[in-house]
């Protein structure tokens, strides 16, 4: 999951959309606490290189999840993950 970050610049916008973030998201339901934490960190790095929409919706269900999460490390990375990509959301959201 850390490796993306270094891949998605390098992907096809329709690769990334299409495949990396349904895999992002499905990642967020593994039984290992470490994997959805670096998956929640992972979202909030690459936003930047996502559209607007796609940004918007992947997150809310990423940090979402991560929100909900047992494990406090991921709670606290989704809520640091928030507060960077706060510009990402519109008010209503």
């Amino acid at each position: 999951v850390k490796s993306l970050i270094f891949f998605v610049p390098r992907l096809k916008a329709k690769i990334v959309e299409g495949k990396v973030i349904k895999l992002l998201v499905k990642v967020m339901q593994d039984s290992e606490s470490s994997i959805r934490t670096n998956a929640v960190i992972c979202c909030g790095r690459i936003s930047g290189q996502l559209s607007p929409a796609v940004a918007s919706q992947t997150l809310a269900q990423v940090l979402t999840a991560g929100l909900k999460d047992p494990f406090a490390p991921c709670r606290k990375a989704a809520l640091q993950t928030l507060a960077a990509c706060s510009t990402v959301f519109s008010d209503e959201e």
